[in-house]
């Protein structure tokens, strides 16, 4: 799996409520409108950085331990963006468990500390 395709996927919580959060939250991260795009873009980025170190490299950023701990403290202050207004239709339970899963696979725990 890539970072980038964590974005595709749905929480369990937004399969079983059934009133189109899902459904909703899949349109906004595939055609974000307004305050989405900014954000969408930024966590979509940061995800594909991540992909494009192990393609070129062949390793994880986290294994670099300059750039990965950059990459983790952006991963960080995107957690932080959640609680901002980064649109109705985004469900930041999800996109906040996508970024903690980019960070677990790269070596770092939910405070950026290498595990």
């Amino acid at each position: 799996m890539t970072h980038v395709s964590r974005l595709q996927q749905i929480s369990k919580h937004l399969q079983t409520i059934g009133n189109g959060w899902d459904r909703r939250h899949l349109a906004a991260v595939n055609y974000p409108k307004g305050s989405e795009v900014g954000f969408v873009s930024m966590l979509r980025g940061w995800l594909q950085y991540a992909d494009s170190q192990y393609e070129q490299f062949g390793s994880r950023v986290g294994d670099d331990y300059y750039t990965g701990d950059i990459w983790a403290r952006i991963g960080l202050e995107l957690r932080q963006l959640l609680s901002t207004d980064i649109g109705q239709r985004l469900d930041c339970g999800t996109l906040d468990s996508v970024i903690l899963g980019a960070l677990g696979a790269e070596g770092f725990d939910e405070e950026g500390e290498r595990t």
